[in-house]
């Protein structure tokens, strides 16, 4: 429904729109990616004479800036940022918080130089107004976009030790970015290892970042990844380090060990990769086995008589018995038949319990 009908339908009712209708109806459009009918229902509430709010232009200026993620628009989007921030003031009403940190959007997403988003900013302040946190993060998102990696420090320095802003995961991601596309892989490691100290999981965007900054350090294209041999212990190793382990935050990666037991033990079609579902199977038999893991090394401390991290046909006689079966040995062909069941390394000893 276009916005001159809802207005005639308001007219029609008796209902006469006062700047709450106007300034609701347009914030509405400008959502819906509406802005013909976001702008006409604006000049119909000047020509009822009808003074905006903050709340009217700032629904506008949004509308407006959220076109400009396609970066040939993003000049011209700009441009009409700014001609409605000039209106705005002429019209003699103040721009608030938002106001300011949707015209730094505007321009980082025109690739604006720093100093015009300083412009903003020290405008902002003059207002009487403190940065936010999304003031911070947006400029963390430009100067993550121009590689100033210097600049992207201080900033989150400076939100850190802002009383009045709590540091959110939207600031943290910004700064691995800044510090991916730097070229500073490990430190952008280490800042999505600090996300959890401050009470934040690293997500889909933090694990992103670093992908694309290793890939930069290493000058990695898509065919040469894909061209690239896996080694399997590798290639299991570290997803089961970042994500598989229960706590999500264990530093050590299995052992070669680990890895070639839970290897043999799915029976993978293939020795230097797995389908989907052999992963799958991986990561319960992996998982499950990080759970009883206490047990086994316990285990392995007692029983291991000759330290060598396998329990030979001996040494597992004397854990059944003195942990699974009372006391009494089992009889040879019970052995028999838990090393079969249990030994798939084929070497008539075993790693697991």
């Amino acid at each position: 429904m276009e916005a001159d009908e809802i207005l005639r339908r308001m007219s029609r009712d008796g209902v006469e729109p006062n700047v709450y209708t106007y300034s609701t109806l347009i914030d509405g459009l400008a959502k819906a990616a509406q802005m013909d009918p976001a702008e006409t229902a604006f000049a119909e509430m000047r020509r009822a004479k009808i003074k905006p709010s903050v709340v009217t232009y700032n629904s506008l200026l949004k509308g407006v800036v959220r076109g400009s993620t396609d970066s040939d628009r993003a000049r011209e989007v700009l441009n009409r940022a700014r001609a409605l921030f000039d209106r705005m003031r002429d019209d003699g009403v103040a721009p608030d918080l938002v106001t300011y940190n949707t015209l730094i959007d505007a321009c980082v997403s025109a690739n604006e130089p720093t100093e015009e988003m300083f412009k903003v900013l020290s405008a902002l302040v003059d207002a009487g107004h403190r940065p936010d946190v999304v003031t911070y993060t947006t400029l963390l998102k430009h100067f993550g976009k121009v590689g100033d990696v210097v600049a992207a420090r201080w900033l989150m320095r400076e939100m850190e030790a802002d009383a009045n802003v709590r540091v959110d995961a939207s600031a943290r991601n910004a700064l691995v970015d800044a510090l991916a596309k730097g070229g500073l892989t490990r430190e952008a490691t280490r800042a999505a290892r600090a996300m959890r100290d401050d009470g934040h999981a690293p997500d889909a965007s933090t694990y992103g970042a670093l992908l694309d900054g290793f890939a930069r350090a290493g000058d990695i294209t898509p065919d040469d990844f894909l061209a690239a041999s896996v080694d399997p212990i590798q290639a299991f190793a570290k997803p089961v380090m970042a994500h598989m382990n229960d706590d999500h935050g264990e530093s050590t990666p299995p052992s070669a060990a680990e890895v070639d037991w839970v290897m043999r033990k799915n029976a993978l079609s293939s020795p230097d990769s797995m389908t989907l579902q052999e992963c799958e199977t991986v990561v319960h038999t992996y998982k499950s086995y990080l759970k009883r893991r206490p047990e086994i090394e316990r285990a392995f401390s007692e029983y291991d008589a000759d330290g060598d991290d396998f329990l030979n046909r001996a040494e597992l006689s004397r854990y059944v018995a003195c942990e699974l079966n009372g006391g009494d040995a089992p009889d040879d062909e019970a052995l028999d038949w838990l090393v079969k069941r249990v030994d798939v390394g084929g070497r008539s000893r075993t790693r697991t319990t």
